[in-house]
């Protein structure tokens, strides 16, 4: 399994699709560049102008479409559109948030599309087996590790009979 670091105690820009032009036109001195990798995943303008940055900078694309935390199967389509843009652009890590957004093959976000689609996850061990095997299926999949980049681990309120001590209530 591939595994690719950027320089620690480096900074990061988030790049949004109003900077490509500039980054591609000047290309200003920054160590590294994360970019959300569902804004990328169709063809277009902006991937095109993605394609000439990652000449020059290393990417860190992260993800929050996963759900990885949602008791559906993994989406296969989302999963070959994210195998795909990491072949494109090479980044050098990529990260995804554990939180989940869809319930019987149904996306929130679909449904509602100002809804927030980064959804809690209760800390039990059956959830955490559950995360665990869904990262595992994820990286043999992609063929590279999630580096423990997993991120916001949102949490509304810990539920009773929690088995996680430092779970914040």
């Amino acid at each position: 399994m591939e595994v690719l670091l950027i320089a620690p105690n480096s900074v990061d820009i988030w790049l949004r699709h109003q900077h490509l032009t500039q980054f591609v036109n000047e290309k200003p001195d920054i160590a590294w560049l994360e970019v959300h990798a569902e804004n990328f995943l169709s063809q277009g303008k902006y991937t095109y102008q993605l394609d000439k940055i990652a000449q020059y900078y290393p990417l860190s694309l992260h993800g929050v479409g996963l759900s990885l935390g949602s008791s559906d199967k993994l989406n296969q389509n989302h999963l070959n559109q994210l195998k795909h843009a990491i072949n494109r652009y090479k980044p050098k890590l990529f990260s995804e948030h554990l939180s989940w957004r869809s319930v019987n093959g149904q996306y929130f976000n679909d449904l509602l599309p100002n809804f927030n689609d980064l959804l809690p996850i209760p800390y039990t061990k059956e959830s955490l087996a559950h995360f665990v095997d869904k990262v595992r299926q994820t990286q043999d999949y992609l063929g590279r590790q999630i580096l423990l980049l997993i991120c916001n681990l949102v949490n509304l309120k810990c539920m009773s009979g929690i088995f996680m001590p430092n779970c914040p209530t």
